[in-house]
């Protein structure tokens, strides 16, 4: 998710695209901007944007690597579920600190025996 669709974004995912990648950006905001962010776990709800990149052979991930790289300063959010590979920097965009804290509360609480698998938080 980004806050604006600069030059930058707007050349890393042209660029991306070019190499094969399919790039989508997606308008946000409406009613989803509306539920305020400690309401659920899904935070990031003030990104006009969501920047997706997908590739289709998962043994050929290394070139949605290097151009997702192109576009991770100008990430301020994620959406967990478009995740296929979360890393501690995926996580950390995907749920906020305050998210974070929240949900590792409901869990100990709902969930002490870990029956249910948490997402790598």
């Amino acid at each position: 998710m980004v806050d604006r669709v600069t030059e930058d974004v707007e050349n890393a995912v042209l660029t991306a695209a070019a190499s094969g990648i399919m790039m989508q950006i997606r308008s946000l905001g409406g009613a989803m901007a509306d539920i305020p962010a400690d309401r659920t776990a899904f935070a990031n709800r003030t990104q006009p944007e969501l920047i997706i990149g997908t590739v289709f052979h998962r043994t050929d991930t290394g070139h949605l690597d290097r151009a997702w790289a192109q576009l991770a300063p100008s990430l301020s959010g994620a959406y967990a579920n478009f995740e296929t590979r979360p890393t501690p920097a995926t996580t950390r965009l995907a749920f906020p600190e305050d998210t974070t804290r929240r949900l590792h509360e409901i869990k100990e609480r709902y969930d002490p025996q870990s029956v249910f698998r948490p997402w790598p938080l």
